[in-house]
């Protein structure tokens, strides 16, 4: 066992242990040991109430077989959502013999073997100045796309594909309770698909990789690449343009990052401005 790793999992073992239970094709599997969540609260890597983290901050998860994987902090935080990602020292009532194990349900490329490390980090604000300061209100409903990504530029939602509706669930907005609403937009992994995202890279290297979204305001919020899928978001995030069938007033728009599913809402930035694929 790599030295890394049997250092992580000696401190994993000293926490508080849960079990998850993941079904897959094969069978069930019955893992044992502590979430992402709170080892980073207890390495101190991240506050118990998530703080601003929930909004821009991620993990990167190292292997000692070269993987990586990305995961926002907000795709696992006990008071954003109810998924489950477990740093697993036993399986099936056995010590995994590699020592820890990041289990992330019904994902394949972002479960690893092996860990050795597990960075945490915060984006920064782009495209602001290119963007003239002032948010999409500059360039009504287009968007900056960049980072690493091979038709970078500006994007009209109107030209792209079909809206679609959603519905967010009740979430908290700085102390206050936000009823749910519905919102009408494109969905952020197609906008990404149109500037050429999915044709770059293959589904395991798209997964160590993270999407920044900045707002005219400079409030950042970060969606892992592999957050889009149907495994991870019951509900997509969107570029929304409408709310309750009419566009988005002066203060949310014109075009609002929705992740609808969260039960926070730090990130659903106002007068989104750009979008940019980063390596985490």
């Amino acid at each position: 066992m790599d030295d890394r790793t049997a250092a992580l999992a000696d401190v994993v073992r000293r926490l508080p242990s849960e079990e998850l239970e993941v079904h897959s094709p094969v069978g069930v599997r019955v893992y044992r040991g502590v979430s992402l969540f709170n080892y980073a609260v207890a390495a101190g890597l991240i506050s118990a109430d998530g703080g601003a983290a929930i909004e821009r901050g991620y993990f990167v998860v190292s292997a000692g077989d070269g993987g990586r994987a990305a995961l926002s902090v907000a795709e696992l935080a006990p008071m954003v959502t109810d998924r489950r990602v477990l740093l697993a020292v036993e399986q099936d009532g056995e010590p995994i013999r590699i020592g820890l194990r990041l289990v992330v349900p019904r994902e394949g490329s972002r479960s690893l073997v092996g860990v050795t490390e597990i960075a945490f980090r915060e984006a920064s604000p782009s495209y602001l100045e290119r963007a003239g300061g002032v948010g999409g209100s500059l360039n009504g409903q287009r968007i900056m796309i960049g980072g690493i990504i091979p038709r970078p530029g500006l994007h009209d939602l109107a030209a792209t594909v079909e809206p679609i509706e959603v519905e967010t669930v009740t979430a908290n907005s700085h102390g206050q309770q936000v009823p749910p609403r519905r919102y009408t937009g494109i969905p952020i992994h197609r906008l990404l698909g149109e500037a050429g995202m999915y044709s770059m890279t293959d589904g395991e290297d798209l997964h160590q990789k993270v999407v920044v979204a900045t707002g005219a305001d400079g409030h950042v919020a970060v969606i892992a690449a592999g957050e889009f899928g149907p495994q991870s978001m019951k509900n997509p995030a969107i570029a929304a343009t409408a709310r309750d069938d009419s566009p988005l007033a002066e203060a949310e728009g014109p075009i609002r990052l929705l992740t609808p599913d969260d039960r926070i809402a730090a990130r659903w930035v106002r007068h989104l401005v750009s979008l940019e694929l980063r390596e985490a």
